[in-house]
């Protein structure tokens, strides 16, 4: 099965939905395998909310998870009634205990205008000190009896967003009246990339400037509940702890619970997703959106390796998580460089340089695509231990990984200009290695440093004639004197295949660079 790529879908995402005039209607379902929330059901609880509004079902979401109480004693809604800053303040502040698991806490605020008897007072305070408000003006008043434009609410639910989840991505929208630089063009770009918002006039517009009714922030909040993952959590343990001891790992909550080791006394911040811990220092800056990017293409190669090709996970990865490093701060990780390996604790990780991470969220898979460079290491891990370890089967430790990208993301360029090594030395036996062939000198240096790498390209014509089974046995055969070469020669006989012929076969195709596809 070929993986596709949920960063992708994190950047095309919610291409669909209903027309939104003047109303947002309702949006898609989730992407399959999406860990997401569900709204909870019940009855109507107010008695001004037609069966036919198209918020029916998310003001009936608001009020089961405590998010809103009503109007006139809990008796109505009030849908077609504009939200002023005042009730905002009480939905972003009783959305983020729901989501949270406990309150904000209350902050003394600099606002001269909050009554002392306002009923958000308290929540004007904590979304204060959430930094998910700043105020109006000066920044001493919050004008809570003012009425919330649709500008304003994307900046609220953006910075809520950050908030719980340490980040919102910003794809790019189809409106055609956000104006670049605004306060509100990063946030509409957030929630439509949550699938939060449709737009207005049949997604063409976003209509910054009208005013949010209570109907409309229902159907906001409600799908902002559900879309928001929860399959990831942004945590930033107080105290790395001591490296050299494994028991004092820290457990962080996710789709399930994964204990966290790092090596790297700089590196405090930590994006776990189910398999994966992605580390980073704070000499980087904010790399939320990176990291989360990072574990999304480092899952998909997780899923691809054992659920796909039943690889066993990683050593150490029943106990702890995978460890991915980008390698942002300097200090002790100015001495490492990238690569893969196992720290002291035994727990498995990758090394990303900067650079490359920081592609994850501009280069999706494709020419040019950076994520190659982290699929190929992660296939490293699994090869700790093998079998076919010896100077004749070394080619196989990097021809695998070059041919895991491809089988990962099959449209992936990058990474294959080294099946150029292979083909313009045939001369080479399959498994020359550079430390085989005495030191590389001349025009040929680069070919013979990347004979190996480039061998991926005899993998794969492999795997298109015979099945992706046959590499997948091969990274999983037993302990034997056999070199992975004889391996194969042996396994391609018994399913009634002649290795010499492959090659042959091969070898003429790739003289004229006619390497078809299926």
């Amino acid at each position: 099965m070929r993986i596709l790529n949920t960063r992708v879908a994190l950047l095309v995402m919610a291409l669909v939905g209903a027309t939104v005039v003047p109303v947002e209607a309702a949006l898609s379902s989730p992407p399959a395998g999406a860990v997401t929330r569900e709204c909870p059901t019940g009855d109507m609880p107010f008695n001004d909310v037609s069966t036919n509004s198209f918020a029916y079902d998310s003001i009936i979401c608001i009020f089961e998870l405590g998010i809103t109480t009503g109007t006139n004693g809990g008796t109505t809604y009030s849908p077609k009634d504009f939200v002023t800053r005042e009730e905002m303040a009480a939905f972003i502040a009783r959305f983020y205990r729901v989501v949270n698991g406990a309150d904000a806490p209350i902050v003394t605020t600099p606002f001269t205008d909050v009554s002392p008897t306002s009923f958000a007072r308290d929540h004007i305070a904590r979304i204060f000190g959430l930094d998910i408000t700043t105020g109006t003006g000066d920044g001493t008043t919050y004008s809570p009896d003012d009425l919330v434009t649709r500008g304003q609410m994307a900046a609220f639910l953006a910075r809520l967003q950050s908030e719980l989840e340490g980040f919102c991505a910003t794809p790019v929208t189809p409106f055609d009246d956000i104006v670049a630089g605004k306060f509100y063009t990063d946030p509409v770009a957030c929630i439509y990339g949550l699938e939060v918002t449709t737009g207005t006039n049949g997604g063409t517009t976003y209509s910054p400037d009208d005013f949010v009714t209570r109907e409309q922030m229902a159907a906001f909040l409600a799908r902002l509940y559900e879309k928001t993952d929860q399959g990831s959590v942004i945590y930033v343990p107080p105290d790395p702890g001591d490296p050299g001891d494994p028991d004092d790992p820290v457990v962080v909550p996710g789709p399930v619970e994964c204990s966290l080791r790092t090596s790297y006394i700089d590196i405090t911040n930590v994006f776990a997703a189910e398999h994966l811990a992605v580390w980073w220092g704070p000499g980087g800056g904010d790399l939320a959106p990176t990291a989360q990017l990072v574990a999304e293409d480092m899952e998909n190669s997780w899923t691809a390796a054992v659920d796909d090709l039943g690889l066993e996970p990683p050593a150490g990865s029943t106990e702890y998580c995978t460890n991915i490093y980008i390698l942002d701060t300097g200090g002790s990780l100015a001495t490492q460089s990238a690569g893969f390996g196992t720290d002291a604790n035994g727990v498995p990780f990758v090394n990303l340089p900067l650079v490359v991470a920081a592609d994850f969220l501009v280069t999706p898979p494709g020419p040019d695509s950076s994520s190659a460079y982290g699929i190929h290491e992660v296939m490293h891990l699994y090869q700790i231990g093998s079998e076919f370890d010896g100077i004749d089967s070394r080619w196989f430790e990097e021809a695998t990984p070059e041919w895991f990208v491809d089988y990962v993301y099959p449209t992936d360029t990058f990474g294959k200009e080294t099946s150029a090594a292979f083909l313009i030395n045939p001369q080479l036996p399959l498994w020359a290695l550079a430390s085989t062939q005495g030191v590389p000198v001349g025009d040929l240096s680069w070919s013979r440093q990347n004979h190996n790498y480039g061998a991926q390209m005899f993998l794969i014509w492999l795997t298109d004639e015979l099945g992706v089974d046959l590499i997948a046995d091969a990274l999983t055969a037993p302990a034997s004197s056999l070199t992975v070469q004889e391996w194969l020669f042996d396994e391609i006989a018994s399913r009634g295949h002649d290795m010499g012929a492959l090659y042959l076969d091969f070898a003429a195709h790739a003289a004229t660079i006619d390497l078809p596809r299926n």
